[in-house]
């Protein structure tokens, strides 16, 4: 039994990379490895690991956040601030027939 939940664990791993288009690492990323801000921001507020898989910086605290926890903070401002170009069009078309009504 233990054997199916742990198959089943491991194939809902899988759907779950596969829905967000990048697999999962064990790799960790500090905030000097960015010029970002808001992206040092977010990982000097998530520091787990000592080590920087990036730049190989390793320290006796936490320095570094867990790469993927990174990677979804970037995907979510990403989506956020960008849409489709499909819905942008729709939202110009919808200003220009505003404008024409007036």
């Amino acid at each position: 039994m233990k054997e199916v939940e742990e198959m089943g664990y491991a194939k809902q791993l899988l759907m779950e990379e596969q829905a967000r288009l990048y697999h999962t690492s064990e790799d960790a990323v500090c905030p000097s490895c960015f010029h970002d801000s808001g992206i040092k921001a977010f990982i000097k507020a998530n520091r787990e690991c000592n080590e920087c898989s990036v730049c190989g910086k390793v320290a006796r605290r936490p320095i570094a956040a867990n790469a993927d926890r990174v990677l979804e903070f970037f995907l979510d401002k990403v989506h956020r601030y960008y849409q489709e170009p499909v819905l942008l069009q729709q939202y110009v078309d919808r200003l220009h027939r505003r404008h024409d009504c007036k």
